[in-house]
């Protein structure tokens, strides 16, 4: 049953704006007002993953059981990715012969290890799904919450406001120059640590719902932040409160964005190879707008079947609580996880 709050619009929204954005990147354009990194596509993945902390923290509060949690996690992110991932691979190995060895090495993106190559070597990017670098991440902010949330239990409130706070003072430290040259000397060029701290911010708010009665107060700071020249602290300051007080509520509209299904996933996995192809066919020079238009038609096609035929009936094996009294949980126990850039929890 469709849930009547606006998390799903919102999921969708963050989809779009990936797409957008990589419209931009692969045909050669260059985003207005994006400041790399600081792009649509990476308010897109904020997005994914402030949703993501909050809701999966909500399934831990329903019912705190690891096994159950890790095969609803299991369940949400890995069998369309599995899909996606073996698909392409298989095209890849067709249609580009002299890549057959790069196209069985993406398949360590099944086991959550980056790996792809230069397949569409006649555009500007070559890569054959470049949004899957966040699903690492996000599975491993899945891991990390279960190793805080099974090392603390009851204490489970009072570790993650510490890791907040200890996240918050570390970034604190770098201004957004310094941060990003803090990440390329760890090895870490997608600032995995950065994405990490969108997802406890959400996390935090499920667990501390007084947090989300200063919206408000979150969203100003973080703008006066932002205009410091702190970026990269004041989105984080500012966007998770946001989103989740966004995404409580149930807007007319919004709230039946997932009328017909969650398509943001599969738009997410998916958007990428087809804008690729897209471009390839039709060239990069033809107007944005067409291309733009072209590829989410065709890719918004592709999520509907991902959903219906991958995502959804993986979903329904995904292992229920049996209730054995009035439920204390948050309210939001049958929130399914957000769909991760990602966001993407998935």
């Amino acid at each position: 049953m469709h849930r009547e709050n606006n998390f799903d619009g919102l999921r969708l929204l963050g989809a779009f704006f990936v797409l957008g954005s990589h419209q931009f990147a692969l045909s050669g354009r260059q985003e207005p007002f994006a400041i790399s990194p600081y792009t649509f596509g990476t308010l897109g993945v904020l997005i994914f993953f402030s949703i993501s902390g909050f809701l999966v923290a909500s399934s831990w509060k329903s019912d705190p059981n690891i096994l159950r949690f890790g095969m609803r996690r299991f369940l949400r992110i890995w069998p369309a990715l599995a899909v996606v991932v073996i698909g392409l691979a298989i095209l890849a190995a067709i249609f580009r012969p002299t890549e057959r060895v790069a196209a069985l090495a993406f398949l360590k993106n099944l086991v959550f290890l980056r790996s792809d190559g230069r397949f569409f070597s006649a555009n500007t990017y070559g890569e054959l799904d470049g949004p899957l670098w966040t699903i690492p991440i996000e599975v491993s902010c899945y891991a990390g919450f279960a190793v805080i949330a099974l090392a603390s239990r009851r204490w489970l409130r009072v570790a993650l406001a510490a890791a907040g706070g200890i996240a918050f003072c570390w970034l604190a430290r770098f201004t957004d120059a310094e941060m990003r040259e803090a990440a390329l000397q760890m090895g870490d060029p997608t600032y995995a640590w950065w994405f990490a701290a969108f997802f406890l911010f959400g996390a935090l708010l499920c667990w501390w719902p007084r947090l989300r009665t200063w919206t408000l107060l979150w969203a100003a700071a973080g703008c006066v932040i932002v205009l410091l020249g702190r970026a990269s602290l004041g989105l984080l300051v500012m966007l998770p409160p946001v989103v989740v007080a966004v995404g409580l509520r149930s807007w007319p509209i919004v709230r039946r964005c997932g009328r017909f299904g969650d398509f943001s996933y599969g738009i997410y996995l998916l958007a990428w190879p087809v804008q690729q192809t897209v471009v390839l066919l039709l060239g990069r020079e033809r107007p944005l707008l067409l291309l733009g238009v072209v590829s989410a038609v065709i890719t918004v096609a592709f999520a509907y079947v991902c959903w219906h035929w991958i995502e959804k009936p993986a979903l329904r094996l995904k292992p229920r609580r049996i209730a054995s009294g009035p439920s204390q949980a948050s309210g939001l126990e049958h929130c399914k996880p957000p769909t991760p850039l990602p966001g993407t929890g998935r």
